[in-house]
């Protein structure tokens, strides 16, 4: 019988012997921990030396590689040189081999589970061969290394940033003690700790030996799929309750339920084998490997893994009230506005980040999605001051961020007009899809029109269509020009504006051919056609704000305020409280979607141009749906239709007051009676006489 003992750094509690028979060959295998006491680890090597076949040192690494540069440790390299006769290992050498095979089994036996994953490495120096085969999948990796060594906030990003992090902090960490190499405990409960969580949240895989993975591992790993070496009961089950989605394990199970780590396995394949450990080849390991009918586990510890969508939403802020809306920079509100013109300034300098994770979008077909919002910190006044190659640039930024996520396909907030314009330039240079959410943006404000109509009891023929008149300013600009076709179905007569009427000529045919129930007429002026319009849409197009007055608005008529950032606010619904104000319409998600941040909308509700990306993602149509303001009448209707099917509703109406109810419905109607009230009244009858004084008594 041949004898295995592995010393290892780690406690003494999980202690244990016992015989196994493996390649034909009875073995006694045992383990002694030592609590992170390194001078008794290397007591009991030089015990242990002539008395066992073979050493394995468990909880420390003997060497790293990383790409052609090999180190060793000092600390670890002189407890294995405390033997004299038997060869010591440390597990690398089969690593190696296992690792690299385990990884291409578990991506054969589970497609597109690690394709163009964000994959967080908690150390790439100890995991280079996972790096290695990890390639093969994904070009998004990043490495913590620098956050364990020294508590530094920062992720190498690639490859090439740790090959050069290793060269130059690989001479200094292998001089210091193995337990400041890999920090626990209190050493590791600050700066560490802290930093991981966010990254863990961007991370979709997550890799890292198990006892790193439990100590720095935060509670929420919902979604993820973690890489370990070996797993347990005990931290099955903490996993579970974290939210982990799939766990993979690399060390082969040899033994069935008794688990034991690589160091033990190369241990006793250098016993098998009886040669020098720097005798034994890949093609030994090879050969001994095939022998072995165990494989790496692919554990759900929530049930069965379902494919998620990925996308993302640049979002940047409409106006500088919405800059100041992150609790960081909350306090700036109440500075003047001088103070907050040189903080817009400041903050508009920095990168792009991700802002928020949204999840838990599940449509009523069984697909799901999660996303990314990407912070820009500019406001879209300031991107309009500076101007198309701005946008471009940022955009462009983006697009990286977004693909460095895993992101499937990138959502544009359309707050500014020169952004949306980027879209199509941008588009043709980077790998990622672009929609710039147009066609939805139009879609749910035409849908909020139509609800608000509807709530004014505006009169309707046999057919269903309004009797009445809808105005739509800027309607020579695209979004305007479908505006106007979408609302010639539901109204009688139309009225749609424009400074060049003669742009409006296509449009006309259009509608003639689509409508021939409507009365369409032709204005260059808004004022002229205000008093007698029961709907007014604005903001479809730009350059056309002010021009709207809303004192001489019909009484009980519908103005739908589309632009953004908004053009009316609370002192105009004061000032005509019989007017209904909507704002443009915004889109509720389904499922139990967590945002993750406040932009402005109520939890769930997400701006139209950002749903676009979401509708496009569940639906696994990843391309450039909708260009700058390239919009047509079909992909307007296709895309609510397939908003329909994903389960996407039209958020509660909102003013600038805030959501509308039922209240403010009622509170609107009865001052438009009251108003009627007071137009229907007849004039008041003068009776008092005036004195003369031909009348007075002198």
């Amino acid at each position: 019988m041949k004898k295995v003992v592995s010393i290892s750094l780690g406690p003494k509690r999980l202690d244990y012997q016992f015989e196994e028979t493996l390649w034909g060959e009875r073995f006694h295998i045992r383990r002694v921990g030592t609590d992170g006491d390194v001078d008794e680890a290397r007591r009991l090597v030089r015990e242990h030396d002539g008395q066992v076949d073979c050493i394995a040192l468990g909880g420390m690494a003997i060497s790293f590689t990383v790409g052609k540069r090999n180190w060793h440790h000092k600390e670890t390299f002189r407890i294995a040189r405390a033997a004299r006769t038997t060869p010591v290992v440390g597990g690398r050498a089969l690593k190696r081999i296992v690792d690299r095979w385990a990884i291409r089994e578990i991506a054969a036996d589970n497609p597109d589970l690690f394709d163009g994953a964000n994959v967080l490495f908690l150390s790439g120096i100890a995991n280079w061969d996972l790096v290695e085969v990890m390639r093969e999948y994904t070009d998004s990796m990043s490495f913590a290394d620098p956050v364990l060594h020294y508590g530094l906030p920062k992720l190498l990003p690639n490859r090439d940033a740790l090959k050069a992090y290793a060269r130059v902090a690989m001479p200094f960490l292998t001089r210091r003690p193995y337990v400041s190499f890999f920090p626990r405990g209190s050493a590791a409960e600050g700066i560490q700790q802290r930093e991981l969580k966010q990254f863990f949240l961007k991370a979709d895989v997550v890799v890292g030996d198990l006892r790193l993975l439990m100590h720095y591992a935060p509670k929420d790993l919902a979604h993820k799929v973690v890489i370990t070496d070996t797993i347990d009961d005990e931290a099955l089950e903490i996993f579970r309750e974290r939210g982990v989605e799939v766990l993979c394990t690399t060390t082969p199970e040899v033994f069935g339920e008794r688990r034991v780590d690589l160091q033990i396995l190369h241990a006793l394949a250098v016993a098998h084998l009886q040669k020098p450990p720097l005798d034994i080849d890949d093609q030994d390991y090879l050969d001994l490997a095939r022998e072995l009918s165990a494989r790496p586990r692919v554990i759900h510890p929530r049930g069965e893994l379902r494919r998620r969508h990925k996308f993302a939403f640049l979002y940047y802020p409409p106006a500088r009230r919405d800059l100041f809306r992150s609790p960081r920079l909350r306090w700036l509100r109440t500075m003047p506005p001088e103070v907050q013109g040189v903080a817009e300034r400041l903050i508009s300098r920095m990168p792009i980040t991700p802002h928020a994770h949204v999840r838990g979008i599940v449509s009523p077909t069984g697909e799901e999605a999660e996303g990314w919002i990407l912070g820009l910190p500019v406001t879209a006044k300031q991107i309009s001051e500076r101007g198309p190659a701005y946008a471009e640039r940022r955009l462009r930024e983006a697009a990286r961020l977004a693909s460095s996520l895993g992101a499937e396909i990138l959502g544009v907030g359309a707050f500014s007009r020169e952004m949306t314009d980027a879209t199509p330039k941008v588009a043709a240079r980077v790998d990622i899809p672009i929609t710039s959410g147009a066609s939805y943006l139009v879609s749910a404000n035409m849908w909020a029109a139509k609800n608000a109509v509807l709530a004014m009891d505006i009169p309707q023929d046999e057919d269903g269509r309004a009797d009445g008149t809808a105005l739509i300013v800027g309607a020579g600009d695209a979004q305007g020009a479908v505006a106007a076709e979408l609302l010639a179905l539901v109204f009688k007569r139309l009225v749609v504006v424009d400074r060049a009427p003669d742009r409006l000529l296509n449009l006309l045919s259009r509608i003639a051919e689509a409508s021939p129930h409507c009365q369409v007429e032709v204005a260059t002026r808004v004022a002229s056609h205000l008093a007698e319009a029961d709907l007014v849409v604005t903001g479809m197009a730009p350059g056309w704000r002010g021009t709207v007055d809303p004192g001489v608005l019909k009484s009980g008529a519908v103005l739908c305020d589309c632009a953004r950032p908004q053009e009316f606010e609370v002192e105009d619904c004061d000032a005509r409280p019989d007017v209904l104000f909507v704002l443009a319409g915004e889109i509720e998600l389904p499922g139990p979607v967590q945002v993750g941040v406040n932009l402005g909308p109520p939890p769930k509700v997400a701006f139209s141009s950002m749903a676009e990306a979401v509708v496009l993602a569940l639906e696994d149509r990843n391309e450039c749906y909708t260009l700058g303001d390239d919009v047509r009448v079909q992909d307007v209707r296709q895309i609510y239709k397939l908003g329909l099917k994903n389960g996407m509703q039209l958020a509660g109406m909102r003013g600038p007051r805030g959501p509308i109810s039922d209240t403010d419905f009622k509170l609107v109607r009865e001052h438009v009676e009251a108003r009627r009230r007071r137009a229907d009244r007849p004039a008041p009858i003068e009776t008092t006489k005036i004195p003369t004084l031909d009348g007075l008594d002198l």
